[in-house]
């Protein structure tokens, strides 16, 4: 998972707030996601 596109795009609602490469980012609950891409991976189309 790219977080750094995932985090710019998340606050692009809010143009004043800019996160460039250097920023540190806290993730909470970074397990969640790749289990999440996984199962939707595995998961027919229909279903989802």
């Amino acid at each position: 998972i790219d977080w750094l596109a995932t985090c710019r795009d998340i606050f692009s609602i809010a143009p004043e707030v800019t996160i460039d490469a250097s920023e540190a980012l806290l993730v909470m609950g970074k397990e969640y996601f790749p289990k999440l891409a996984d199962l939707l991976a595995t998961t027919p189309p229909k279903i989802i």
